[in-house]
């Protein structure tokens, strides 16, 4: 297909907010390798409520290769928060600083530099970190010894300085996630909406136990041996499926969820569930976006299970470490309390 056609049919989908010519954009602009553009495709999708994940994993690669983006002198204290541009062309990296303030940095993929974002904000411990669709940085911080129930401010980062709050979330916040106007919290137990322009909560969910919130709104919650698919904002419910047990963890992968236990992973899409054993109790760290891939922990370290395929290989990095997969799921993101940065891009 020619460009000119490429982009009419983008316009098509943007004009009709069509999730299935989402897809078919995506699919197109995969066939080029412009895979950050496909990704971005798939998301659109996604928003317009088409489940995505086959489309992703059309192009999932089949293995990663490292590729150090920052190591520099260690830095303790830095406890680094990664979050991804919508179009996957940045990784914005949020650090703190032994003086109690924190930074922030964006990595331009295509560049392989780094350009200074924000220094010195007033921001004692960074609990939440997620950028929005204009690529402004969005903070959950609090004060470093707090624990009262108030202490977690959600605020923008614009022009280098944190703008006044929008509110205050939950205590224990441990999720951000920018969708357009709006803002979710989560702290694992119940998800929080928040409007950026009137700068007030506009949406509180009932209690699950386990609640998540992935990137593009879809929430994850256990009741009763049952795994829920929420749409809270539409306060609806998408699905549920039955589980043995109650999981150790639940990770979104958009309109899918991979799920933890005991010694195996369990993805659940539309069709059947996809069951990977693994030899030994594990500790998840995140779910590319379709699911495909799962980084996890090993006594022996770092893996990246291939949950289609059922082979996993071995990640060279700290097991302390935060994690983030673009939203193509062909790159993986990691980095540890020192501040090394490293990049895992797929073949």
């Amino acid at each position: 297909m020619s460009d000119e056609a490429l982009r009419a049919l983008r316009r098509e989908a943007e004009a009709s907010r069509d999730g299935k010519a989402w897809l078919r954009v995506a699919t197109l602009l995969a066939r080029e390798a412009r895979w950050d553009e496909a990704g971005l495709a798939v998301l659109e999708a996604e928003e317009c409520g088409e489940d995505g994940g086959e489309v992703l994993e059309s192009f999932a690669p089949a293995s990663f290769a490292p590729r150090l983006l920052d190591k520099g002198p260690a830095r303790p204290g830095a406890n680094p928060r990664l979050a991804w541009t919508r179009d996957g062309k940045e990784l914005f990296v949020a650090e703190h600083a032994p003086d109690g303030t924190a930074g922030i940095v964006a990595w331009d993929m295509a560049a392989k530099k780094a350009r200074i974002v924000a220094r010195n904000l007033p921001v004692p411990r960074i609990a939440a970190f997620t950028v929005d669709a204009l690529g402004r940085p969005l903070l959950a911080w609090t004060e470093r010894e707090s624990t009262r129930p108030s202490s977690v401010r959600i605020a923008l980062v614009e022009r280098g300085f944190v703008q006044p709050p929008i509110g205050e979330a939950h205590n224990l916040t441990q999720t951000i996630v920018a969708l357009g106007d709006l803002v979710l919290t989560g702290n694992g137990m119940r998800v929080k909406a928040w409007s950026l322009s009137k700068k007030k909560p506009v949406w509180e969910s009932r209690t699950f136990y386990g609640l998540v919130v992935g990137d593009t709104g879809i929430a994850l919650g256990f009741e009763r041996k049952r795994l829920i698919f929420l749409e809270p904002l539409a306060g609806k419910t998408i699905r549920e499926v039955a589980i043995q047990g109650l999981p150790s963890t639940a990770l979104p992968a958009r309109r899918r969820a991979v799920v933890a236990q005991d010694e195996s992973f369990v993805l659940i899409g539309d069709g059947e569930p996809t069951v990977r054993d693994v030899a030994w109790s594990l500790r998840t760290v995140s779910a590319s976006p379709s699911g495909r891939h799962v980084l996890f922990t090993l006594p022996s370290g770092l893996r990246v299970l291939d949950m289609r395929e059922g082979r996993d290989e071995r990640v060279e990095f700290d097991t302390a470490c935060v994690a983030a997969w673009s939203p193509s799921g062909r790159r993986l993101a990691l980095a540890n309390p020192d501040g090394e940065l490293t990049l895992y891009e797929g073949q």
